[in-house]
């Protein structure tokens, strides 16, 4: 009997209330957020966007927080709903075929060929809370177009764009739709 009343105080914080549950946040690439086309036409065939890198820390399904100190931390009550290399490659398919640059967009799980190929890397994808008051969804993307196994161009952009009604995926969506746009916008081919 006193085994089990010496054990109640730590067992109850087991059985007592479950933690709050994360909120899942998403990616989207808004079709109406870009004026088409945003350039000259880039290439004589359609484009496939072979790879995404969504780089460390800034891959895992929490949301990375920058702080003032310098330091990340992740949110336990934030993340994304899928991995956020997942999410990236459908908004940046998005914004290739949006963008009015390439005479289309294949899916990568397509069996069509072409010599056009568009690599993705996310260099930054976080809640930026480094100055008091703030909290703004950042992203910095870097595209490479290839032709032939051979760059073409690359082009680098990043956006912040500030988190309203603590709405993530609206925030998030934006500011990589954005950079991504800024960036398709850079490619030349030279």
């Amino acid at each position: 009997m006193l085994l089990a009343l010496g054990l109640a105080p730590v067992l109850s914080g087991c059985l007592g209330s479950a933690p709050k549950p994360a909120v899942n946040w998403t990616m989207e690439f808004e079709r109406p957020a870009i004026a088409s086309p945003v350039g000259e036409v880039l290439t004589l065939g359609p484009v496939r966007l072979a790879q995404v890198n969504v780089r460390a820390p800034y891959n895992g399904a929490r949301l990375a927080v920058l702080r003032a100190d310098g330091s990340v931390a992740f949110d336990n009550y934030n993340q994304f709903a899928a991995p956020p290399p997942q999410l990236v490659r459908n908004a940046v398919e998005d914004a290739l075929e949006c963008s009015g640059r390439f005479p289309g967009v294949i899916n990568a799980g397509s069996s069509v060929s072409t010599p056009y190929v568009v690599e993705a890397a996310v260099t930054r994808l976080a809640l930026d809370c480094r100055r008091e008051g703030r909290r703004e969804a950042v992203a910095e993307v870097e595209l490479m177009l290839i032709c032939d196994h051979k760059r073409v161009s690359v082009a680098r952009a990043g956006r912040s764009v500030p988190v309203t009604g603590g709405n993530f995926t609206e925030a998030f969506s934006e500011a990589l739709g954005a950079a991504t746009t800024d960036a398709i916008r850079q490619l030349k081919n030279d």
